[in-house]
């Protein structure tokens, strides 16, 4: 009964697994036998020896011979035989030079069931072949009544194959005296329905042979991926029809490692979930096999990864995927090729920061609405200059124009639209008559400044423009001791806005 056999052909990648060795016993004649008949083989007989001729498709160790042969029980006691392995000649494709040789007694029986007297032998040691043989049985030593048993002559069993040769020997010594084929040659061939004597001898060759050698693609794969596996294509004994009972090709089943299976030579498979799995290919194979194959691999299935892109940005964000973002933004994703070179799947956590740069324009004083932050205030009819000094929230014109202002709240900054002021000169000739100075000329080094309202600041200017001092008034008191005598412009930020007023220092 043929044996299964849990062969572990494990595919992945870049690796080439051990081949393996495989005993087997090869019963292709036996598997074409409708009826099972016997032969006498001896001295007694013109056939002497009969063969049976096999392929070699790949390199095989020939280590034996079983058959099914009894000496008849008419005999007077077992013959003494032999079986021999031989090459092919290259001239008459016949058996040729013997390469190896080995005895056998058979017993005393009937031959029936034919089964009942199978015999195997080995031979003194293995004998490699790469191409053709026949293995023989030689009852020329014998003058019992030996019987080798063949399968159906009227079934025309042998299939034309043309694999069974006989030996004549008449004692003669005539050239005549040789190996014949029966199913081609002339001298069988007259008369014979259709071709030659058409049947086979149940030989069998025990063999062994070096299989399943497995190149694998993939020991790497991405989630989501298919891995393939199929028998090296150069392993052509596992479809030859000698060597195997499914003449169409070996039973094979693969266990993924994750619950699925599939049945035949080439198959895919694709993995949803990343981890490592154990590749398991079971092949049915042989007549009496003995080959028991186990390849352990391992195939790594990486999954993608996941990161989030955490941006805090001003106005606007051109991001990895090419796109501009103006608008916070959380679910926008983007695939990347991770190190291990499957997806990185990025998902983008936008937050679009924006400074509030309006203005409330208040006669001739402009304010920024946005408290807490930085300032610069900007001369729009200058190409947007930057006012020296002007660095505050509030902002007094000292000229009619128009004004804008950066504000910069520690994060973002941005520049205001431009801002209309039409109101200083009037203003300021009303203003300036609220405003007074003691006294002027000074001579004291402290000058007190009277005025209704509320004074923000007062900066001091030399002759030539530079600013000497911006100073906060103490008690309506501005201490300016440390100016020299001369004449010294004073601008003086009200809360109606700036005036300008000169002074004079007159200290001896």
């Amino acid at each position: 009964m043929k044996k299964i056999l849990p062969c572990l052909l494990l595919v992945t990648g870049f690796q080439s697994h051990a081949q393996h060795t495989c005993t087997d016993t090869l019963k292709y004649a036996v598997s074409k036998t409708s009826v099972a008949e016997a032969q006498a083989c001896s001295q007694a007989d013109l056939y002497v020896q009969v063969a049976q001729r096999f392929e070699a498709p790949t390199t095989i160790d020939v280590h034996g011979v079983c058959y099914y042969a009894y000496t008849a029980t008419s005999g007077s006691s077992p013959a003494q035989v032999q079986v021999h392995l031989y090459d092919v000649d290259g001239v008459t494709d016949l058996p040729g030079t013997a390469l190896a040789t080995v005895g056998d007694v058979i017993p005393l029986g009937s031959g029936v069931p034919y089964t009942d007297f199978r015999r195997c032998v080995t031979f003194p040691a293995p004998v490699t072949v790469s191409s053709d043989f026949y293995v023989a049985f030689d009852g020329s030593g014998t003058t019992e009544p030996v019987g080798i048993t063949r399968n159906s002559f009227s079934g025309e069993d042998g299939n034309l194959e043309a694999l069974s040769a006989v030996y004549f020997d008449d004692q003669t010594g005539a050239s005549y005296v040789r190996w014949y084929n029966q199913t081609t040659d002339p001298a069988f061939t007259s008369g014979s329905p259709p071709n030659g004597w058409n049947y086979d001898y149940l030989l069998e060759p025990i063999v062994s042979y070096t299989s399943f050698q497995n190149t694998l693609s993939m020991d790497t794969i991405c989630a989501g991926s298919n891995v393939c596996v199929q028998l090296d294509s150069t392993d052509s004994v596992l479809v030859h029809k000698m060597y195997d009972e499914d003449v169409l090709y070996p039973t094979i089943s693969t266990d993924w490692g994750d619950g699925n299976v599939s049945t035949g030579d080439s198959v895919c498979h694709i993995y949803t979930i990343a981890g490592n799995y154990n590749i398991v290919r079971s092949i049915s194979h042989g007549w009496d096999t003995e080959c028991l194959i186990t390849d352990t691999l391992v195939l790594q299935v990486n999954g993608p990864t996941t990161a989030t892109d955490v941006q805090v940005v001003c106005d606007s964000l051109v991001w990895i995927d090419g796109n501009t973002y103006n608008t916070s933004n959380n679910t926008a994703t983007h695939t990347l090729v991770n190190s291990v070179g499957c997806d990185s799947v990025v998902t983008l956590d936008l937050t679009i920061n924006t400074v509030d740069t309006s203005v409330m324009v208040s006669g001739v004083t402009l304010t920024a609405n946005t408290s807490g932050a930085s300032y610069q205030w900007l001369d729009c009819d200058n190409g947007l200059l930057p006012i020296s000094g002007a660095n505050a929230q509030s902002y007094m014109a000292t000229a009619n124009g128009n004004y804008a202002v950066v504000v910069d709240d520690g994060f973002c900054a941005d520049t205001s639209a431009c801002y209309a002021v039409t109101g200083v000169g009037i203003e300021e000739l009303e203003l300036n008559k609220l405003v007074t100075m003691f006294p002027n000329p000074n001579h004291t080094g402290q000058l007190q400044i009277n005025y209704d309202g509320v004074i923000n600041q007062v900066q001091v200017y030399d002759a030539i423009g530079r600013l000497l001092e911006s100073a906060q008034l103490n008690h309506r008191i501005l201490n300016i001791q440390e100016l020299s005598n001369g004449s010294y412009i004073l601008q003086i930020a009200t809360d109606k806005g700036w005036i300008m007023k000169q002074l004079i220092i007159r200290k001896d």
